[in-house]
Protein backbone atom coordinates (compact mmCIF):
# COMPACT_ATOMS: atom_id res chain seq x y z
CA UNK A 1 0.00 0.00 0.00
CA UNK A 2 0.96 3.66 -0.33
CA UNK A 3 -0.15 6.43 2.01
CA UNK A 4 0.77 9.99 0.95
CA UNK A 5 1.72 12.53 3.61
CA UNK A 6 -0.76 15.26 4.52
CA UNK A 7 0.95 17.97 2.45
CA UNK A 8 0.18 16.01 -0.72
CA UNK A 9 -3.49 17.04 -0.53
CA UNK A 10 -2.88 20.78 -0.05
CA UNK A 11 -2.07 21.46 -3.70
CA UNK A 12 -3.96 20.98 -6.94
CA UNK A 13 -1.28 19.26 -9.01
CA UNK A 14 -1.51 15.75 -10.38
CA UNK A 15 0.74 13.49 -8.28
CA UNK A 16 2.59 10.95 -10.38
CA UNK A 17 3.33 7.43 -9.11
CA UNK A 18 6.16 5.30 -10.46
CA UNK A 19 6.42 1.78 -9.01
CA UNK A 20 9.33 -0.53 -9.78
CA UNK A 21 10.63 -3.80 -8.36
CA UNK A 22 14.04 -5.45 -8.44
CA UNK A 23 12.82 -9.04 -8.75
CA UNK A 24 13.43 -10.39 -12.27
CA UNK A 25 10.24 -11.27 -14.14
CA UNK A 26 7.92 -9.46 -11.74
CA UNK A 27 5.39 -6.98 -13.08
CA UNK A 28 3.60 -4.22 -11.19
CA UNK A 29 0.11 -2.92 -11.96
CA UNK A 30 -0.55 0.52 -10.49
CA UNK A 31 -2.23 3.81 -11.26
CA UNK A 32 -0.14 6.48 -12.95
CA UNK A 33 -0.99 8.94 -10.19
CA UNK A 34 -3.79 10.76 -8.38
CA UNK A 35 -5.38 14.16 -7.87
CA UNK A 36 -5.44 15.71 -4.36
CA UNK A 37 -9.09 15.10 -3.51
CA UNK A 38 -10.84 12.70 -1.12
CA UNK A 39 -11.45 9.24 -2.58
CA UNK A 40 -15.24 9.23 -2.12
CA UNK A 41 -16.45 8.36 -5.62
CA UNK A 42 -16.62 4.62 -4.96
CA UNK A 43 -18.71 5.21 -1.85
CA UNK A 44 -21.13 7.40 -3.78
CA UNK A 45 -21.74 4.68 -6.35
CA UNK A 46 -22.47 1.98 -3.78
CA UNK A 47 -25.92 1.16 -2.52
CA UNK A 48 -26.87 2.62 0.84
CA UNK A 49 -29.48 0.07 1.94
CA UNK A 50 -27.03 -1.21 4.56
CA UNK A 51 -24.68 1.64 5.33
CA UNK A 52 -22.47 -0.24 7.82
CA UNK A 53 -21.55 -3.01 5.40
CA UNK A 54 -21.00 -0.63 2.48
CA UNK A 55 -18.90 1.70 4.62
CA UNK A 56 -16.72 -1.30 5.46
CA UNK A 57 -16.46 -2.08 1.73
CA UNK A 58 -15.44 1.50 0.88
CA UNK A 59 -12.87 1.83 3.68
CA UNK A 60 -9.26 1.80 2.37
CA UNK A 61 -8.11 -0.61 5.10
CA UNK A 62 -9.73 -3.86 6.30
CA UNK A 63 -12.26 -3.29 9.05
CA UNK A 64 -11.22 -4.67 12.43
CA UNK A 65 -13.83 -6.97 13.93
CA UNK A 66 -14.80 -10.19 12.22
CA UNK A 67 -11.53 -11.87 11.19
CA UNK A 68 -11.60 -12.55 7.43
CA UNK A 69 -8.99 -13.96 5.07
CA UNK A 70 -9.61 -13.67 1.31
CA UNK A 71 -8.11 -15.72 -1.52
CA UNK A 72 -9.29 -14.93 -5.05
CA UNK A 73 -8.07 -15.70 -8.54
CA UNK A 74 -9.03 -15.55 -12.19
CA UNK A 75 -11.05 -18.38 -13.76
CA UNK A 76 -12.64 -18.99 -17.15
CA UNK A 77 -14.95 -21.50 -18.80
CA UNK A 78 -15.77 -21.66 -22.53
CA UNK A 79 -19.49 -21.28 -21.71
CA UNK A 80 -19.50 -18.64 -18.95
CA UNK A 81 -16.41 -16.64 -19.86
CA UNK A 82 -14.14 -15.04 -17.26
CA UNK A 83 -14.93 -14.69 -13.57
CA UNK A 84 -13.24 -14.13 -10.23
CA UNK A 85 -13.37 -17.17 -7.94
CA UNK A 86 -13.17 -16.11 -4.31
CA UNK A 87 -12.85 -17.89 -0.98
CA UNK A 88 -13.25 -16.06 2.34
CA UNK A 89 -12.21 -17.77 5.59
CA UNK A 90 -14.08 -16.68 8.73
CA UNK A 91 -12.45 -17.35 12.08
CA UNK A 92 -14.50 -19.76 14.19
CA UNK A 93 -13.85 -17.69 17.32
CA UNK A 94 -15.88 -14.84 15.79
CA UNK A 95 -18.94 -16.91 14.85
CA UNK A 96 -21.94 -16.68 17.18
CA UNK A 97 -24.72 -19.27 17.32
CA UNK A 98 -28.20 -18.92 18.73
CA UNK A 99 -30.43 -21.76 19.96
CA UNK A 100 -33.13 -23.12 17.68
CA UNK A 101 -36.02 -25.52 18.20
CA UNK A 102 -35.03 -29.18 18.29
CA UNK A 103 -31.63 -28.46 19.81
CA UNK A 104 -30.16 -26.97 16.63
CA UNK A 105 -27.74 -24.05 16.50
CA UNK A 106 -28.21 -21.13 14.08
CA UNK A 107 -25.68 -18.69 12.59
CA UNK A 108 -26.67 -15.80 10.30
CA UNK A 109 -24.36 -13.78 8.06
CA UNK A 110 -24.91 -10.71 5.88
CA UNK A 111 -22.50 -10.70 2.92
CA UNK A 112 -21.67 -7.84 0.54
CA UNK A 113 -19.17 -8.13 -2.33
CA UNK A 114 -18.16 -5.36 -4.74
CA UNK A 115 -15.87 -5.42 -7.77
CA UNK A 116 -14.18 -2.12 -8.72
CA UNK A 117 -12.31 -1.43 -11.94
CA UNK A 118 -9.07 0.55 -12.36
CA UNK A 119 -11.04 3.83 -12.20
CA UNK A 120 -12.69 2.79 -8.92
CA UNK A 121 -16.01 2.33 -10.71
CA UNK A 122 -18.35 -0.39 -9.45
CA UNK A 123 -18.74 -3.02 -12.16
CA UNK A 124 -20.50 -5.71 -10.12
CA UNK A 125 -21.91 -6.19 -6.63
CA UNK A 126 -24.18 -8.46 -4.65
CA UNK A 127 -25.54 -8.64 -1.12
CA UNK A 128 -27.04 -11.72 0.49
CA UNK A 129 -28.08 -13.07 3.86
CA UNK A 130 -27.15 -16.67 4.67
CA UNK A 131 -28.64 -18.71 7.52
CA UNK A 132 -26.93 -21.88 8.74
CA UNK A 133 -28.63 -24.39 11.04
CA UNK A 134 -26.53 -27.25 12.39
CA UNK A 135 -26.43 -29.73 15.27
CA UNK A 136 -24.36 -28.86 18.38
CA UNK A 137 -21.46 -31.12 17.31
CA UNK A 138 -21.13 -29.37 13.96
CA UNK A 139 -21.40 -26.00 15.68
CA UNK A 140 -18.46 -26.96 17.91
CA UNK A 141 -16.46 -28.00 14.81
CA UNK A 142 -17.23 -24.65 13.16
CA UNK A 143 -16.15 -22.77 16.29
CA UNK A 144 -12.89 -24.72 16.26
CA UNK A 145 -12.04 -24.51 12.54
CA UNK A 146 -14.15 -21.70 11.08
CA UNK A 147 -16.07 -21.46 7.81
CA UNK A 148 -15.22 -20.84 4.16
CA UNK A 149 -17.50 -18.62 2.08
CA UNK A 150 -17.13 -19.06 -1.67
CA UNK A 151 -18.49 -16.99 -4.52
CA UNK A 152 -17.95 -16.44 -8.25
CA UNK A 153 -18.10 -12.90 -9.61
CA UNK A 154 -18.49 -12.57 -13.41
CA UNK A 155 -16.11 -10.24 -15.25
CA UNK A 156 -16.89 -9.25 -18.84
CA UNK A 157 -13.73 -7.31 -19.74
CA UNK A 158 -10.02 -7.80 -19.14
CA UNK A 159 -8.18 -5.48 -16.75
CA UNK A 160 -7.15 -5.09 -13.13
CA UNK A 161 -9.97 -5.27 -10.59
CA UNK A 162 -10.29 -4.74 -6.86
CA UNK A 163 -12.56 -7.31 -5.19
CA UNK A 164 -13.86 -6.34 -1.75
CA UNK A 165 -15.92 -8.32 0.75
CA UNK A 166 -17.71 -7.27 3.93
CA UNK A 167 -19.39 -9.86 6.16
CA UNK A 168 -21.45 -9.31 9.31
CA UNK A 169 -22.08 -11.88 12.01
CA UNK A 170 -25.74 -10.93 12.65
CA UNK A 171 -26.10 -12.11 16.29
CA UNK A 172 -23.05 -10.15 17.47
CA UNK A 173 -23.28 -7.41 14.79
CA UNK A 174 -19.52 -7.75 14.28
CA UNK A 175 -18.33 -6.77 10.77
CA UNK A 176 -15.13 -7.65 8.96
CA UNK A 177 -13.81 -6.76 5.51
CA UNK A 178 -11.12 -7.97 3.11
CA UNK A 179 -9.95 -7.07 -0.38
CA UNK A 180 -7.65 -8.27 -3.13
CA UNK A 181 -6.48 -7.00 -6.51
CA UNK A 182 -7.09 -9.42 -9.41
CA UNK A 183 -5.76 -9.21 -12.96
CA UNK A 184 -8.15 -10.55 -15.62
CA UNK A 185 -6.26 -11.32 -18.87
CA UNK A 186 -7.65 -11.22 -22.39
CA UNK A 187 -7.68 -14.83 -23.60
CA UNK A 188 -8.58 -13.75 -27.13
CA UNK A 189 -5.09 -12.37 -27.71
CA UNK A 190 -3.82 -15.95 -27.89
CA UNK A 191 -0.84 -15.51 -25.58
CA UNK A 192 0.12 -18.18 -23.07
CA UNK A 193 -1.72 -17.50 -19.80
CA UNK A 194 -1.85 -19.08 -16.35
CA UNK A 195 -4.71 -19.15 -13.86
CA UNK A 196 -4.18 -18.36 -10.21
CA UNK A 197 -2.54 -21.08 -8.12
CA UNK A 198 -4.33 -23.02 -5.42
CA UNK A 199 -2.57 -25.16 -2.83
CA UNK A 200 -3.98 -27.46 -0.14
CA UNK A 201 -2.79 -30.37 1.95
CA UNK A 202 -3.20 -33.99 0.91
CA UNK A 203 -5.78 -36.05 2.77
CA UNK A 204 -5.25 -39.59 4.09
CA UNK A 205 -6.17 -41.05 0.70
CA UNK A 206 -3.99 -38.65 -1.26
CA UNK A 207 -6.87 -36.37 -2.19
CA UNK A 208 -6.69 -32.59 -2.09
CA UNK A 209 -9.03 -29.65 -2.52
CA UNK A 210 -9.03 -28.26 -6.04
CA UNK A 211 -11.40 -25.51 -7.18
CA UNK A 212 -13.78 -26.78 -9.82
CA UNK A 213 -13.63 -25.14 -13.23
CA UNK A 214 -17.41 -24.97 -13.30
CA UNK A 215 -19.14 -21.96 -11.82
CA UNK A 216 -20.72 -22.56 -8.42
CA UNK A 217 -23.42 -21.02 -6.26
CA UNK A 218 -22.45 -18.78 -3.35
CA UNK A 219 -22.40 -20.58 -0.03
CA UNK A 220 -20.57 -21.77 3.07
CA UNK A 221 -18.55 -24.87 3.82
CA UNK A 222 -16.64 -26.09 6.86
CA UNK A 223 -12.97 -25.16 6.94
CA UNK A 224 -11.90 -28.75 7.51
CA UNK A 225 -8.16 -28.09 7.73
CA UNK A 226 -5.56 -25.40 8.39
CA UNK A 227 -3.97 -26.56 5.17
CA UNK A 228 -6.97 -25.54 3.08
CA UNK A 229 -7.06 -23.30 0.02
CA UNK A 230 -7.47 -20.11 2.05
CA UNK A 231 -5.55 -20.60 5.31
CA UNK A 232 -2.63 -22.56 3.76
CA UNK A 233 -0.85 -23.60 6.97
CA UNK A 234 0.99 -26.91 6.66
CA UNK A 235 2.58 -28.95 9.44
CA UNK A 236 5.97 -30.61 9.20
CA UNK A 237 5.88 -34.14 7.75
CA UNK A 238 2.76 -33.32 5.74
CA UNK A 239 2.27 -33.07 1.98
CA UNK A 240 0.43 -30.61 -0.21
CA UNK A 241 -0.68 -30.33 -3.82
CA UNK A 242 -0.86 -27.23 -5.99
CA UNK A 243 -3.07 -26.97 -9.06
CA UNK A 244 -3.47 -24.57 -11.95
CA UNK A 245 -4.83 -24.17 -15.48
CA UNK A 246 -2.81 -23.21 -18.55
CA UNK A 247 -4.67 -21.22 -21.23
CA UNK A 248 -3.75 -20.87 -24.91
CA UNK A 249 -1.44 -23.88 -24.69
CA UNK A 250 -1.67 -24.62 -28.42
CA UNK A 251 -3.38 -27.38 -30.37
CA UNK A 252 -1.74 -30.24 -28.44
CA UNK A 253 -0.05 -28.67 -25.41
CA UNK A 254 3.07 -30.68 -26.24
CA UNK A 255 5.45 -27.73 -26.05
CA UNK A 256 4.51 -26.53 -22.54
CA UNK A 257 6.98 -26.78 -19.67
CA UNK A 258 6.58 -25.91 -15.98
CA UNK A 259 9.19 -24.72 -13.51
CA UNK A 260 8.66 -24.51 -9.73
CA UNK A 261 10.69 -22.17 -7.51
CA UNK A 262 10.44 -21.91 -3.74
CA UNK A 263 11.18 -18.85 -1.61
CA UNK A 264 11.46 -18.50 2.17
CA UNK A 265 11.07 -15.06 3.68
CA UNK A 266 11.56 -13.59 0.20
CA UNK A 267 14.82 -15.46 -0.58
CA UNK A 268 15.13 -18.12 -3.27
CA UNK A 269 15.90 -21.48 -1.59
CA UNK A 270 15.01 -23.91 -4.36
CA UNK A 271 15.12 -23.29 -8.12
CA UNK A 272 13.48 -26.00 -10.16
CA UNK A 273 14.24 -27.05 -13.71
CA UNK A 274 11.65 -26.70 -16.51
CA UNK A 275 9.87 -30.00 -17.05
CA UNK A 276 7.37 -30.96 -19.74
CA UNK A 277 3.75 -30.77 -18.65
CA UNK A 278 2.38 -34.28 -19.07
CA UNK A 279 -1.31 -33.54 -18.49
CA UNK A 280 -3.54 -33.64 -21.55
CA UNK A 281 -5.78 -30.89 -22.91
CA UNK A 282 -9.16 -30.73 -21.15
CA UNK A 283 -10.55 -28.22 -23.67
CA UNK A 284 -9.07 -26.53 -26.75
CA UNK A 285 -5.83 -24.90 -25.66
CA UNK A 286 -6.38 -25.65 -21.95
CA UNK A 287 -4.40 -27.86 -19.58
CA UNK A 288 -5.37 -28.66 -15.98
CA UNK A 289 -2.19 -29.63 -14.16
CA UNK A 290 -0.92 -30.13 -10.63
CA UNK A 291 2.20 -30.87 -8.57
CA UNK A 292 3.15 -31.97 -5.07
CA UNK A 293 5.20 -30.63 -2.15
CA UNK A 294 6.55 -32.65 0.79
CA UNK A 295 7.41 -30.90 4.06
CA UNK A 296 9.95 -33.20 5.71
CA UNK A 297 12.15 -32.63 8.78
CA UNK A 298 14.52 -30.38 6.82
CA UNK A 299 11.77 -27.83 6.06
CA UNK A 300 11.92 -25.14 8.75
CA UNK A 301 8.83 -23.37 10.04
CA UNK A 302 8.22 -19.99 8.43
CA UNK A 303 6.67 -18.10 5.54
CA UNK A 304 7.11 -19.46 2.01
CA UNK A 305 6.20 -18.50 -1.55
CA UNK A 306 5.68 -20.99 -4.36
CA UNK A 307 6.37 -19.58 -7.83
CA UNK A 308 5.23 -21.39 -10.96
CA UNK A 309 6.53 -20.47 -14.42
CA UNK A 310 5.03 -22.09 -17.52
CA UNK A 311 6.61 -21.67 -20.94
CA UNK A 312 5.72 -22.37 -24.52
CA UNK A 313 9.11 -23.48 -25.78
CA UNK A 314 8.13 -23.05 -29.45
CA UNK A 315 6.48 -19.63 -29.30
CA UNK A 316 8.97 -18.44 -26.66
CA UNK A 317 6.23 -17.20 -24.36
CA UNK A 318 6.03 -17.47 -20.58
CA UNK A 319 3.51 -16.86 -17.79
CA UNK A 320 3.95 -17.03 -14.03
CA UNK A 321 1.95 -17.03 -10.81
CA UNK A 322 2.89 -17.27 -7.14
CA UNK A 323 1.13 -18.11 -3.87
CA UNK A 324 2.14 -17.71 -0.22
CA UNK A 325 1.84 -20.38 2.47
CA UNK A 326 3.34 -21.14 5.87
CA UNK A 327 4.89 -24.18 7.53
CA UNK A 328 4.11 -24.58 11.23
CA UNK A 329 5.40 -26.92 13.91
Amino acid sequence: GYEPDEDTFKGKEFNKIDVSVTRIGAKVASRSGFLPKPDVEATARLKTSDSELYQAIAAPLPKAGLELQLTAFFGNTPVDGSFIRSFVAISGNDINFTDEAGGLKKAVFDVVAVTLDEKNKVVDEFNKTHTIKVDPGTADAIKASGLIYFADVPVKQSGVYNLRFAIRDVPSKQIGSAGQSISIPDLKQGRLLLSGLSISELGPEGKYARPSLEKSENGFSLNSSRGGIVTRQFRSLSSAAFSYTVYNAGATGANITAQVNLYKDGKLISEGKPKAVSSQLTAPGRIDDFGFLRFDESVAAGEYTLELIVRDEVRKQAASQSIDFSVIN
